[in-house]
């Protein structure tokens, strides 16, 4: 994952006939509210036909944004019939008022959105989708959709990732959100080597698409990617990093799910991470060059929210991220994921009270 808004015009006349289209794409950028005004006027004659298209940018930059993240992935592709219904679905403010900041649709996959991605851009006509789109901003939020996940593997699929990068992007667009996390975890890539140049090629082109400030982009690596060459033979998230971390905003790395690798405590999860995954904790990750402050600490919700290992509860969970802070780091916290978070809400007050 503040959030401003830029609306861009295109008025095309023709001989016979006279079509608008309106679109409306948020901007995040500074931490003060500004207003900036630009139009340009481009005219072309092709056949008998005058095109002129005028952009005008009107910015409002939510200020609670540039603070730590608090993060949640919201997976619930219900039906829901009514407005208020649609509301409490999609936890849009006024409807649902919690303090989370950003709010990842889960999924788009390379076949088509899933699940609450899919109720997003199916269940709500244009004029919705923007009116809730100005509920997030107006309350310093943005909404992103999340893509992958965990049973995607495009990599080792072997499709083309400036064409899924494109398609990605023509999704977020389209659909009145302010960018895309990429919950990437293709296991097998990164071991055999191929996973790096695959998302580094993809982060490249989704950055040109969707450019900074206007649009946020996320990943979402699972906490061992940070391993190295030790794990990985090109270098895992490190060589991504290295690569493209200048076109990623933050990490919501997963710290959960690793077996032996249990972040299951303060010391395993910010300073020395126990098992297989050695070096993998919060501040190890940072000492591999690593920006500290991108770096935000991803959770299961409740003990449903996990396969093995990961879990802490709300108050130990809230101790460690104190701890961290004390330490100079304010990242912020994910959870998965928020149907867990009942009553809504009641997660993040406990852990994220010190962000």
């Amino acid at each position: 994952m503040t959030a401003a808004l830029t609306t861009t015009t295109t008025t095309i006349t023709t001989i016979s006939t006279t079509a608008t289209t309106t679109l409306t794409t948020p901007t995040i950028a500074a931490t003060t509210t500004t207003t900036t005004t630009s139009t340009t006027t481009t005219t072309s004659v092709t056949t008998n036909a005058l095109v002129t298209t005028t952009t005008v940018l009107t910015t409002t930059t939510p200020s609670s944004y540039l603070g730590a993240k608090k993060v949640i992935y919201n997976d619930n592709g219900q039906y829901a019939a009514t407005l208020a219904d649609q509301g409490i679905l999609f936890a849009v403010p006024g409807y649902v008022d919690t303090s989370y900041n950003v709010f990842n649709l889960a999924f788009w996959l390379t076949s088509g959105p899933a699940d609450a991605a899919y109720s997003w851009s199916t269940q709500l006509d244009s004029s919705t989708r923007q009116s809730f789109i100005d509920a997030f901003h107006a309350a310093g939020k943005v909404l992103l959709v999340s893509a992958f996940g965990a049973t995607e593997n495009p990599t080792t699929e072997q499709l083309d990732p400036t064409t899924v990068a494109t398609n990605l992007a023509s999704f977020v667009i389209a659909n009145n959100l302010d960018g895309a996390d990429i919950d990437w975890e293709d296991n097998g890539a990164l071991e055999a080597g191929t996973g790096e140049a695959w998302l580094i090629t993809f982060t490249t082109k989704l950055r040109e698409l969707l450019p900074s400030p206007q649009y946020v982009i996320s990943h979402a690596p699972q906490a061992p990617y940070f391993f190295g060459t030790g794990k990985y033979p090109n270098g895992g998230y490190l060589k991504i990093d290295q690569a493209v971390g200048n076109l990623i905003d933050f990490y919501n790395v997963q710290f959960y799910n690793q077996g032996s690798t249990s972040y299951a405590d303060c010391t395993t999860l910010l300073t020395t991470s126990d098992g297989w995954a050695t070096q993998t904790s919060l501040f190890e990750i940072a000492a591999k060059n690593v920006a500290l402050n991108k770096l935000v600490i991803g959770k299961p919700v409740t003990t449903a929210g996990v396969v093995n290992s990961g879990y802490m509860d709300p108050a130990t969970l809230a101790s460690c991220i104190s701890q961290a802070t004390l330490e100079g780091w304010d990242g912020g916290v994910m959870g998965w994921q928020l149907q867990l978070d009942v009553p809504i809400g009641t997660w993040i007050s406990t852990v994220g009270a010190m962000l």
